[in-house]
């Protein structure tokens, strides 16, 4: 089988074009490489946002059902003037309210901070004394 013989000057014409055009062929592909990465970019910024709702929605979920769990005990205080309420497993921390209601709604709240504050720190939580088991 015999092959014809090739031109030489069309591939001396291919190479002119290919050097005139190798700038505007690099710049687009550089364009094309950095449109991709800041649309990956942008895709994952997006996830993570999307996943940070839930994991906070869901975690925001479990601490709501947790601060019920708790023991909590309001008392008047005469040197305070108010009602004091606590937790007896967070025995560090109270709240004040001119009323019993006030006095448990404000705690609940500080237990539901704490519980987002440990949570986020990754520290271990306070098990409701009505989940635990005891023996004796």
């Amino acid at each position: 089988m015999e092959y014809p013989l090739l031109d030489t000057s069309v591939f001396s014409t291919y190479k002119k074009q290919i050097d005139a055009n190798f700038d505007s062929f690099h710049f687009s592909v550089v364009v094309f490489y950095e449109l991709m990465a800041s649309m990956i970019n942008e895709s994952t910024r997006q996830l993570k946002r999307k996943m940070n709702k839930k994991t906070s929605k869901k975690v925001k979920k479990e601490n709501s059902l947790k601060v019920e769990q708790y023991l909590y005990s309001v008392d008047w205080s005469d040197v305070d003037e108010a009602f004091v309420a606590r937790v007896a497993e967070f025995p560090s921390l109270a709240a004040h309210g001119e009323t019993q209601e006030e006095a448990l709604r404000e705690i609940k709240n500080v237990v539901e901070f704490a519980l987002k504050d440990l949570t986020e720190s990754k520290e271990p939580i306070p098990e409701p004394f009505g989940k635990r088991s005891f023996r004796g």
